[in-house]
């Protein structure tokens, strides 16, 4: 998914990148540059998790809910729950394309080199709190960003198509 999501972004333009959809039913009417902001911090808060699993800290705790619900993550995917970003994961700057691109390509070496040092038995674990999906372990989490990129790569798709110089995104 990274792969495509480069692929897509890259060749863009700068109007392109700071396109806004204008009706608010689109993506929250978020350009491709806040999407990949989304993605930076998601990741980010993620990378940190996995940092305090390969420290060997205490998890998190979580409410009685998010232990009781536990959504696949794959189910983020699929974009038919819509919510609203938690306040801390939220677009609230424009960065350049190439240096939020490279900034991408750092955090997600970082995050592989992390989750290497994660000792196996904390893998399945070791959990903590996604705001409204649940709890999940490490390697829960590692799908979820996965699945999480998959399906902000079709929302970057859809802002594209809105264009209408992009209809191959559709």
């Amino acid at each position: 998914v990274r792969a495509e999501l480069f692929a897509t972004v890259q060749p863009l333009e700068d109007s392109s990148y700071h396109f806004r959809p204008g009706e608010p039913q689109w993506n929250r009417g978020w350009c491709v540059a806040e999407i990949l902001l989304h993605l930076e911090k998601v990741e980010s808060a993620i990378a940190r998790g996995l940092e305090a699993a390969a420290r060997g800290d205490p998890p998190p705790p979580s409410s009685w809910f998010s232990r009781l619900l536990r959504l696949p993550p794959r189910w983020v995917e699929y974009r038919i729950l819509k919510a609203s970003a938690p306040r801390g994961v939220r677009p609230d700057q424009i960065v350049p394309k190439e240096a939020m691109l490279s900034h991408l390509s750092e955090l997600r070496q970082r995050l592989l080199e992390t989750f290497a040092r994660v000792p196996e038995g904390s893998l399945t674990c070791y959990r903590f709190p996604h705001p409204f999906l649940g709890t999940y372990n490490v390697l829960e989490w590692i799908e979820l960003l996965g699945a999480h990129e998959c399906r902000h790569l079709k929302q970057i798709r859809e802002v594209l198509a809105r264009q209408g110089h992009f209809s191959n995104y559709r």
